[in-house]
């Protein structure tokens, strides 16, 4: 049979695969429930930006968080869910630290912190080994251990670099389970990153 043949057989496959989850998308009651859900998770994350209490700022994201982790296990996200767990956790221990830390030690990394990174990695790695979904899992693995790797560090050019990374994995990964939702706040949040990235380019350039 011609090249072409299965060319056309691999779009009509693909055609009918995709048609196929639409399907289940627009009638299952779970997968609704889900991205409802997810819009509450990104509604608590927006209202971060309007608070400037830093206690305040930490609880809501935590429970942005566990909305987050919420609509992943819905839809089967089980690597997902568990390494925002991970974050969670991340996020409480560094809060305590930074806030114990005299003014002058808090802009640069010491031998603790090279020793905490190296837990959070490989946390995130037993975890993902643990919930493994396929291939896809990797993606959600990548997104946590490079946004962990990304405010550990003090570079703020690399922050933005790897922010960017992160919230490509995880596009990647929220469209492998198809939570549309997600990868809508999730782009919008790439986009935001990216103009970040051009305006501290442009303010180094006039600098």
């Amino acid at each position: 049979m011609s090249t072409n043949f299965y060319q056309l057989n691999f779009i009509i496959s693909c055609f009918t695969m995709t048609t196929m989850s639409i399907q289940s998308i627009q009638f299952d009651s779970i997968y609704i429930l889900s991205q409802i859900i997810t819009i509450l998770a990104l509604a608590l994350l927006v209202w971060t930006y309007f608070i400037t209490n830093r206690n305040k700022q930490l609880y809501i994201i935590i429970s942005s968080n566990l909305f987050y982790i919420m609509s992943m296990l819905l839809l089967g996200g089980y690597t997902g869910a568990a390494t925002i767990v991970i974050a969670i956790v991340r996020d409480i221990t560094s809060k305590i630290i930074y806030e114990n830390r005299p003014p002058e030690a808090r802009l640069k990394n010491t031998r603790f912190d090279y020793y905490l990174l190296a837990l959070w990695i490989s946390l995130l790695s037993i975890v993902t080994y643990f919930t493994w979904n396929g291939f896809i899992s990797l993606f959600a693995f990548a997104a946590l251990a490079l946004f962990t790797v990304s405010v550990w560090q003090k570079n703020q050019l690399f922050y933005r670099i790897l922010g960017i990374v992160s919230a490509i994995c995880w596009i990647i990964y929220l469209g492998g389970i198809l939570n549309i939702a997600g990868v809508v706040s999730e782009s919008i949040l790439l986009a935001m990153i990216i103009v970040g990235l051009v305006k501290f380019l442009n303010g180094k350039k006039a600098g």
